[in-house]
């Protein structure tokens, strides 16, 4: 036990002071150098007693402290989403995509951040195989790539010293150009989901240095306590990964801290301000209408713990004292120099365990919200629920009325009570219009009675023929051939009116008078008068 307590102090000793033979010299935006020495002797014991793994990163605590920034500032949860972060460059050696080191760092930011994968081809295969995906869509989305990759930056068998330190770490070393240095360099952007218009100014673009030696590429550097972090084996170009993986880290901080307007510098040891920023916010609230700076400074007031309403664009009595008392207390001779001074000075410990109180509240004064609303919902469902079983109830004394109208209207149609039938399908039909069955029995009604019409008016006038013909035989001497067309006109109505007396009596005198003509004339010549 003992033995191996002392072998892992010497390896932590030697990691401490330096590494292994694969070197990084790491530059990221202005920060500087970090690199370290080491000799073969340590290397060899590297070599033989240890492969290292990576447990912590670069800016582990960064992320973190990003993190309980973001939560600090107000920013609401906001689902982020990373496209391919490919390789746009010709090297073979660097990864072809850093997706996953995009989407590793965003989930150890945590909240507010909720990372969205991008998957096109699932969510197509769900949606082809019928399933329902319930998606978060996300607002941002991350693009980008590695866009540079100088070789050979160092002369061939010439050396080079390089020491500083930066992000908590520190070391120095000797750099041997026999393999090679050269700088991958990574950019990154951010654009709105929907409109998918990138963010104007919310950009980035840092490189980072790789040494390459007979074992591959590699990094050497003593990082937040972490001097195992990374691996040079030849197969895995762990040595790679991990120098990507520090950068992206990196840039992803000053990337989402540009895109949600915090000071992303102070999560980052050493970093220095990000001046241009501050300055170009500080432009953007002088220029800004008195209403809403009025509403971000009240943003700014409220995160430093002061009981400001911040949904009112109009600066009260008391805020305007304690706006003059900040101003003063911070030497500020504007408003927007006093609004950079707040934004830049937030305590973020205590201005999310504000928020996160607030949040409580908000939560249970939206529960209780809701509450109120469910039970008047539960009232309102009762009262309808008694509307509809009356709507029902009232429905059925129709739909009975109904059925007993058209029973009495068929009962009558079959007794040809017609006109009786034709009452009740009209009650039928003007309880119920959309039912096509009394509207059907009334049209048949009304062509029985048409027909009806028809045929008396057709009656009429067979009689008024025959009686004018029947009149004009009478009133004529001798008329044999008058009587014959009256004879015609009476038989034709008959047939059409059987049981009319008085065509029957015009048909007897008819016959009586053609008799006597047969009789004086004699058979077979009463044609010839």
């Amino acid at each position: 036990m003992d033995y191996h307590k002392i072998k892992i102090a010497r390896i932590c000793s030697v990691l401490a002071v330096a590494g292994c033979t694969a070197f990084i010299a790491l530059t990221l935006c202005s920060c500087g150098w970090i690199t370290g020495q080491t000799d073969d002797e340590e290397v060899k014991d590297l070599e033989k007693d240890m492969r290292a793994e990576k447990r912590t990163t670069v800016f582990e605590k960064s992320l973190i402290k990003f993190g309980l920034m973001l939560k600090g500032y107000g920013i609401p949860d906001t689902p982020v989403q990373s496209k391919n972060i490919g390789n746009q460059t010709a090297e073979q050696s660097v990864p072809t995509d850093l997706y996953v080191m995009v989407s590793t760092t965003v989930s150890k930011i945590g909240k507010p951040l909720i990372f969205i994968p991008y998957d096109v081809q699932y969510v197509v295969g769900e949606t082809t195989t019928g399933g329902n995906i319930q998606r978060i869509y996300p607002k941002v989305v991350i693009t980008g790539g590695i866009t540079g990759f100088d070789q050979d930056m160092v002369e061939k068998e010439r050396e080079m010293e390089a020491e500083g330190g930066w992000a908590g770490a520190s070391g120095g070393g000797r750099v041997s150009a026999e393999g090679g240095l050269s700088r991958v360099t990574i950019d990154l952007s951010m654009m709105d989901y929907k409109t998918q218009v990138f963010f104007s100014g919310v950009v980035t673009s840092n490189s980072i240095c790789l040494r390459k030696d007979k074992l591959g590429w590699g990094v050497f550097a003593y990082y937040m306590g972490n001097g195992a972090s990374f691996d040079y084996d030849l197969k895995h170009k762990q040595g790679v990964h991990a120098g990507l993986r520090t950068v992206v880290e990196f840039s992803l901080i000053e990337l989402l801290g540009k895109m949600f307007e915090v000071p992303y510098w102070k999560c980052i040891d050493g970093a220095e301000p990000d001046l241009k920023m501050a300055e170009r916010l500080r432009d953007e609230f002088a220029y800004l209408p008195e209403d809403k700076q009025a509403l971000k400074l009240k943003k700014i007031l409220y995160l430093h713990g002061y009981d400001v309403q911040q949904d009112v664009p109009v600066i009260q009595g008391f805020e305007e004292k304690l706006i003059r008392t900040e101003m003063n207390n911070r030497k500020c001779s504007s408003m927007a120099d006093l609004y950079i001074k707040l934004w830049n000075s937030v305590p973020i410990e205590k201005s999310s365990v504000r928020i996160a109180i607030e949040d409580r509240y908000r939560v249970r004064e939206e529960r209780e919200k809701q509450r109120l609303v469910e039970a008047d919902n539960k009232v309102k469902a009762a009262a309808a629920e008694q509307d509809r079983k009356k709507q029902e109830a009232a429905i059925q004394v129709k739909v009975n009325s109904f059925h007993a109208n058209v029973a009495s209207g068929d009962e009558l149609f079959k007794k040809q009570k017609y006109d009786d039938a034709a009452v009740f399908y009209a009650k039928a039909a003007e309880l119920f219009s959309g039912e096509a069955y009394p509207a059907q029995k009334l049209k048949e009604i009304q062509a029985i009675k048409d027909k009806v019409k028809a045929d008396a008016e057709q009656r009429a006038g067979l009689y008024a023929a025959a009686e004018r013909l029947f009149k004009t035989a009478e009133n004529s001497a001798f008329n044999q051939a008058g009587y014959k067309q009256a004879l015609q006109a009476v038989q034709a109505a008959l047939a059409a009116d059987p049981g009319n007396k008085k065509l029957g009596e015009m048909l007897k005198a008819i016959n009586s008078k053609l008799d006597k003509y047969k009789t004086v004339l004699g058979a077979g010549k009463e044609n010839e008068w």
